[in-house]
């Protein structure tokens, strides 16, 4: 059948478990055991591109069903993250999301960059900061891999990938769901969706998700509820099977958001909290103190035709075609104090084109292959505003190509970049059983990228037609904003990546195993150049990962718990990191020689800053010690370390490097999460109820390499569940809380000239919600 390939009866034939981390069936769904048996049953991933057993791939991957994302409400990367063992995720605003995976990630926001961790939807790559995070809706699993992916997927991935499978168009008569979800601060989410036969060899599907919830933080200076949720998505699948040996789906998707400003916080340091005090701020009575209330849009469609056709050798061909547009705007305060009222305005669209085309073959009983190439085309066209407000209420009325000052006292600075990235690539692996108990399994990606960046620049004191200050963070007007005209550069990459496995079954429960896998993200071009000659030297270099693991997985107890754990070394060279801060200045008396320029409100800078050695360990465990409890908890041990040259930051050249050694952003150093999920009959024939409560937990972690004080302080969530499903599981009936002890925490945190700024996570929430089921 179409998608169930060799993967599974290969690792079957000689029992074989490779080093994929325990898939959390705790987050399975309500009836993901056999009721009168205790053991674990298989959880197919698509980790390897093709269906297989999660515990028969060589891939460190967590997943996650659609059942338990539905009645964990994980909606989005924040909710996913606190769940992963080795992942963060901060998210600066809907199109500024920062990924983690096992320390590396990216901050650069910028035309000519990408991500660090690749986002895949329905096998579709999504690559850019604005693009990548995205309401989960419809899911029929969620799996993260970490560590650097390549040899099997259509783009390379440094850090590591996010793939998300939506639920297939059915032909097994008709199938519906519709639920509603509703709670404090007048949350109302609801979603659907409906699927079944056309025709007979023609199935279709419908689904849509509706979330809303009004702001959970009060502007002090206007009354108004900030931080609210506002967002609709749709999407529509047609499955097409002209012969039993072809399947093609086309996929029609659409996203829009439209929320309200998130309220930035300044932290407990020095700088801009007094005042934040002053004016009647709490972030424990969640209060604001935001001078310039913005607002956050944001629009996708996609469009993708996937077609697979199994030849009669058993070898099957994979096409993905994608075309895909993002529109980001938003206009949002940045210091949240009216003495400084720094307003940030972003424009940014997307357009990109995808083609994938697999092959996947067995070539005898110990030996399968699968091979790709892959192309992207994408243009993103971002233009990005910076103003520095001297009156209250002094909005920018003008949604045009350029946004002058409305006041003649403000400083304005502003930039455009355009950029076209094509990037092809080749990739092969390869699996062989080569003796008895051992496997190897290998494989090589060869990259080329060719970018194209055009960027000018616009600063009110510098153009004689616009009054005003001169220009702020941007101080000098190049090219024409209006037109796309400016200072041109590109630059083409090319990468070659080795990945390998070997896997020995000491027993037929236990499997030691060795990898090594070498991650490659493009180089590109920095975003915010202040001025013509920094637009002509924005290019970076690429980044590389070298990534050894090594570890065991076993099943215990007649497969009733499943225990890995591994060790793993990364190797992060060249590491691409955008700053916003001060400029530096030498400092013979101070610790590192340099301190913070005061006279410096602070500027962008994208650079290769170094490397860094990162040394982890992640364990997960999944155990059912009676039937119908589930026990799950996961561990990631993070050790960070690298050596940084702040050169570049500087306001003058120092003439010298220097050179620091320091923890990576974004990456803490001990991370865990335990649950419990308890199902059991009612009575009889009374339905089931299903209980569940986790606990996560993330240490304190940095925000900025410079500034000490950006650190995001540890936090621990508790969440809980109770769910009633009817006997004929027709209906179902809950209640939910999340972050039940009222915990405040930052999600993200950043630095800029008056100190230290962040956005903080949600408080308690809780409510209810039902179910309904047809099929």
């Amino acid at each position: 059948m179409i998608g169930k390939k060799c993967g599974v009866r290969r690792a079957a034939k000689i029992g074989l478990m490779t080093s994929c981390a325990v898939g959390s069936l705790l987050f399975g769904a309500p009836a993901a055991f056999a009721q009168d048996s205790r053991a674990l049953d298989r959880i197919v991933v698509t980790a390897e591109r093709k269906e297989n057993d999660l515990q028969r791939v060589p891939i460190a991957v967590t997943a996650i069903s659609g059942d338990a994302v539905e009645r964990a409400d994980i909606s989005n990367p924040l909710d996913l993250a606190s769940r992963i063992p080795g992942f963060t995720f901060a998210p600066f605003n809907a199109g500024q999301a920062i990924f983690s995976l096992r320390g590396i990630s990216s901050n650069d926001d910028g035309a000519g960059t990408e991500n660090s961790v690749a986002v895949f939807l329905d096998d579709v790559y999504f690559g850019r900061v604005s693009n990548a995070a995205f309401d989960f809706f419809d899911v029929d699993r969620i799996e993260v891999l970490r560590g650097p992916q390549g040899t099997q997927f259509g783009r390379n991935a440094i850090g590591g990938a996010i793939n998300i499978t939506s639920r297939k168009p059915s032909f097994d008569g008709v199938e519906a769901k519709v639920n509603a979800r509703i709670g404090n601060f007048n949350t109302q989410n609801y979603g659907a969706y409906v699927t079944g036969p056309l025709f007979d060899n023609l199935a279709a599907k419908v689904s849509f998700s509706s979330r809303n919830r009004d702001g959970f933080i009060r502007n002090v200076l206007t009354g108004n509820d900030l931080k609210d949720q506002n967002s609709t998505s749709f999407r529509g699948q047609l499955l097409w099977t002209p012969t039993p040996s072809t399947e093609v789906t086309f996929t029609g998707a659409a996203q829009d958001e439209d929320n309200a400003d998130i309220g930035r916080i300044p932290l407990n340091t020095a700088g801009v909290r007094p005042f934040f005090d002053a004016a009647g701020g709490s972030i424990q009575d969640l209060r604001s103190t935001t001078p310039q209330e913005g607002f956050s849009e944001r629009s996708s469609d996609l469009y993708s035709l996937k077609v697979q056709h199994e030849f009669p050798n058993g070898g099957e061909l994979t096409s993905v075609t994608a075309y895909y547009k993002t529109y980001s705007d938003w206009e949002m305060d940045s210091a949240g104090v009216p003495q400084v009222n720094v307003v940030d305005d972003i424009l940014d669209r997307t357009d990109a084109f995808t083609q994938e085309i697999r092959y996947a073959q067995d070539i005898s009983d110990n030996f399968d292959i699968l091979a790709g190439i892959f192309y992207l085309n994408e243009e993103t066209d971002r233009e990005e505003f910076f103003r520095f407000v001297n009156f209250f209420g002094d909005g920018i009325d003008d949604r045009s190509a350029v946004r002058p000052a409305t006041d003649p006292d403000d400083a304005v600075g502003g930039y455009r970049q355009i950029n076209e990235t094509n990037s092809i690539a080749g990739f092969v692996h390869g699996n062989y059983d080569f003796w008895d108990r051992f496997s190897l399994s290998a494989g090589v990606r060869v990259t080329y990228d060719e970018k194209e960046i055009v960027s000018s620049g616009f600063a009110s004191g510098e153009d004689p037609t616009v009054p005003g200050l001169p220009g702020f963070i941007i101080n000098e007007t190049f090219g024409n904003i209006v037109t796309g005209e400016g200072i041109a550069d590109s630059a083409d990459f090319t990468n070659v990546s080795p990945k390998a496995s070997i896997n020995f079954q000491a027993t037929d429960d236990v499997l030691i195993y060795a990898s090594y896998s070498r991650g490659f993200k493009s180089g590109g071009f920095g975003a915010a150049p202040p001025n013509a000659d920094a637009a002509a030297n924005i290019g970076i270099d690429p980044e590389t990962a070298n990534s050894y693991e090594i570890g065991l997985k076993g099943q215990f107890f007649d497969n009733t718990m499943r225990f890995n754990v591994a060790g793993f070394y990364l190797d992060y060279q060249d590491l691409q990191f955008q700053r916003f801060g001060p400029s530096l200045i030498a400092d013979a008396t101070a610790p590192d020689g340099f301190t913070v320029d005061p006279t410096s409100f602070g500027f962008f800078s994208t650079i290769n800053a170094g490397d860094a050695d990162v040394f982890g360990v992640e364990a997960e465990l999944t155990w059912r010690p009676i039937e119908g409890l589930t026990l799950d908890a996961n561990y990631a041990f993070l050790d960070t370390e690298a050596e940084i040259n702040f050169r570049d930051f500087f306001t003058d050249d120092p003439g010298q490097d220097f050179i620091i050694n320091q923890e990576l952003n974004r990456a803490p150093r001990n991370k865990f999460a335990v649950s419990a999920l308890y199902q059991h009959p009612v009575g009889d024939n009374l339905g089931e109820l299903l209980w569940s409560v986790d606990f996560r937990y993330s240490e304190s972690r940095r925000a900025d390499f410079v500034d000490d004080n950006t650190i995001e302080d540890a936090f621990g969530l508790v969440d809980a569940n109770l769910t009633w499903v009817s006997p004929n599981e027709q209906w179902q009936f809950s209640v939910w809380g999340k972050n039940l002890t009222d915990d405040r925490y930052f999600s993200h945190v950043y630095v800029i000239g008056p100190g230290q700024i962040g956005t903080l996570g949600e408080p308690r929430m809780y409510g209810g919600a039902i179910t309904w089921s047809y099929n």
